[in-house]
């Protein structure tokens, strides 16, 4: 005994309800993967926006020698060590001294 579904809808009309469900199922996915993008993008923001933070107000105690819980009398500030960094990373000794455990 096989049981038919009856509906109201004409062949055409099902046609169109597939393809609307379609298009639906595909809009919830662009709609998931956008959310999911700028999530991410807020994150990531957050995420660099609190390191240049960090950065902002170590160049300022090392500029103003700043002596609250640290000495910054004594620590260079972030560009003298970046502009050290890149000196050392351009000296075969830096990369001798990476390679030893």
């Amino acid at each position: 005994m096989t049981v038919e579904a009856h509906t109201d809808l004409p062949k055409a009309d099902h046609a169109e309800a597939d393809a609307h469900d379609i298009a639906d199922a595909s809009a919830r996915r662009g709609d998931a993967f956008s959310d999911r993008a700028l999530k991410a993008a807020r994150s990531w923001t957050i995420r660099v926006l609190a390191i240049a933070v960090g950065i902002v107000l170590w160049y300022v105690a090392a500029k103003t020698h700043l002596d609250f819980y640290i000495r910054f009398e004594n620590i260079p500030s972030p560009i003298a060590v970046a502009a050290a960094f890149w000196q050392h990373v351009h000296e075969l000794k830096f990369y001798i001294h990476r390679g030893q455990p």
